[in-house]
């Protein structure tokens, strides 16, 4: 059973997770780049996702959930307030910071679990006096596709997380530009950052629906907070010169 489990996962389900993680990200994409005024990026990304698809999953939204209060003002309003080139690399920053803090906390969830996992494991053995032939075929084996979906779901948290370092550095630095005057172009800049976002969402791991609704009110509490502290930044800048 393990091993057809882990076939399985090899020859159709992880094609199936990313072709839909692809799907989800341009829908994404053709969101933010409509609300941020961001030319679609056609080498990239390749074609917008169509109506029809975009109302396929809306639908499917609109069974699950009745209220759309979730849907309204995830980038803060706050943003309003500065002008609209500006807002768009504070409004990816948001994005950046949002996925970066959710995927590290879940990865520190799926090592400990791993963890206890390993050390239950080792406990059986001991504790049925397995030989070691005996522990590998009767507990190591059946647990194999569980085991090594832990280590692959870690690893490519990992990945994220270093990315999203990387990124949210290259941000930083165009931000502490704006402040300084700099002559930068936004427009080239929120494009580029835009690809890294896209890439991101593209190949990262998923995210329990179950732990996003949890940890969704502290984190947009936190990213709000953050947008009203830079958008403060922006105008102070402003006034002083």
């Amino acid at each position: 059973y393990g091993s057809i489990i882990a076939i399985f996962d090899v020859s159709f389900w992880s094609s199936l997770i990313k072709e839909k993680k692809e799907k989800a990200a341009k829908i994404q994409e053709l969101f933010d780049t409509f609300v941020l005024n961001i030319k679609w990026n056609d080498i990239l990304v390749g074609d917008k996702p169509t109506n029809e698809t975009v109302h396929r999953y809306s639908e499917k939204y609109k069974k699950k959930y009745i209220d759309f209060s979730g849907l309204e003002n995830w980038y803060s309003p706050k943003i309003c307030e500065i002008e609209s080139d500006v807002a768009k690399i504070i409004c990816q920053r948001s994005n950046c910071t949002y996925d970066h803090t959710i995927r590290s906390s879940f990865s520190n969830i799926i090592l400990t679990i791993m963890i206890i996992t390993s050390l239950l494991i080792i406990c059986i053995g001991f504790i049925k006096g397995f030989t070691l032939q005996n522990f590998f075929l009767l507990v190591v084996f059946p647990l194999l596709p569980a085991i090594i979906l832990l280590f692959k779901t870690i690893s490519e948290n990992s990945a994220s997380i270093n990315y999203l370092d990387e990124l949210r550095s290259k941000i930083e630095s165009i931000w502490e530009k704006l402040l300084s005057d700099s002559n930068i172009d936004i427009e080239l800049s929120a494009r580029e950052i835009q690809d890294k976002i896209f890439l991101n969402r593209k190949n990262s791991p998923l995210i329990f629906d179950w732990y996003y609704n949890k940890k969704r009110n502290q984190l947009e509490s936190e990213m709000h907070f953050s947008v009203e502290q830079l958008v403060q930044e922006y105008k102070n800048r402003k006034i002083n010169t």
